[in-house]
């Protein structure tokens, strides 16, 4: 759950809603965004015997980039352990990474925005997350979902493999790296995360698993990354302080400690930008307080 974040910033945006300060605006929006679900379930229904015509093959193997092959991992693992983050370019290889491309999946599977604070679209029928069996790829709508898209599926499988779980323990300095779970955004003009903190961090115990975060920059389109979706760290709720802003949001990753106090988000995307990407987490073992 997101914390501290600013309503300042929320309020300049236009993407403030509270039923208590600003009524009209909260009611609008809410209904606005009940029509367009209906009107998204409604067209998920009616293409989607279309798309089975177009499902591309899986890649034989799901294969990591070459910065990640094990002679090259000591720069990320230096950096984690000494700021807390790394970035890595070319996360995959050319061939699965076209694939994963070819494979993003169609609008009609993104949800509308909740609220202001995350006000991109959110894949809710292919999150994954561990132990809750709705929302894997053996519920209903998640093993629709993954028949018309097998390259998503075998990208799932290997994001909760030992190969991957190596690599993460490996950056992270950690003994045990478990997939905690994985989700698929879009965002487009328009598109905003206002910055802010995970609770997870402040509810944090000793003793307690550290989670890592894992955002996988697919594709983008704009001006700068500043204002395309480029998830960025920064040490305020108010984009002035930056701490880090990625350098290209194409096949590259930002790896992040969740527990430490870094704000992260992205300002209003800009008009004919767009991101696709993905969330992995990955629960840690023993890291010290």
């Amino acid at each position: 759950m997101a914390v501290h974040i600013s309503n300042d910033v929320l309020k300049r945006r236009g993407l403030f809603y509270s039923l208590r300060s600003r009524p009209l605006q909260t009611i609008y929006f809410r209904m606005k965004r009940a029509i367009l679900e209906r009107i998204r379930v409604y067209r998920r229904r009616k293409i989607i015997n279309k798309l089975k015509s177009f499902t591309v093959s899986p890649p034989a193997t799901i294969t990591l980039g070459e910065n990640l092959e094990l002679k090259n991992l000591g720069k990320f693992r230096e950096q984690f352990n000494s700021e807390k983050y790394t970035f890595i370019k070319d996360f995959f290889c050319t061939d699965t990474y076209n694939k994963i491309c070819d494979s993003f999946p169609h609008e009609v599977f993104f949800n509308y925005p909740k609220d202001g604070t995350k006000f991109y679209s959110w894949s809710d029928e292919s999150r994954w997350i561990r132990g809750r069996n709705n929302t894997t790829y053996t519920a209903s709508n998640g093993k629709q979902f993954f028949e018309l898209y097998p390259t998503l599926k075998n990208l799932y499988d290997f994001l909760d493999s030992s190969e991957m779980s190596e690599k993460v323990k490996i950056i992270t300095n950690s003994r045990d790296a478990e997939l905690s779970s994985i989700a698929i955004t879009r965002a487009q003009e328009g598109s905003f995360l206002s910055p802010h903190l995970d609770t997870i961090g402040e509810n944090r115990k000793a003793g307690d698993k550290v989670m890592c975060n894992i955002i996988y920059f697919l594709l983008a389109g704009g001006s700068s990354p500043e204002h395309s979706g480029g998830t960025g760290l920064y040490l305020d709720n108010e984009f002035n302080n930056p701490i880090f802003i990625p350098t290209t949001m194409r096949n590259s990753a930002l790896i992040y400690d969740g527990v430490e106090q870094f704000y992260h988000g992205y300002d209003l995307m800009a008009p004919g930008s767009f991101r696709w990407a993905m969330v992995f987490q990955f629960k840690l073992s023993e890291a010290p307080l």
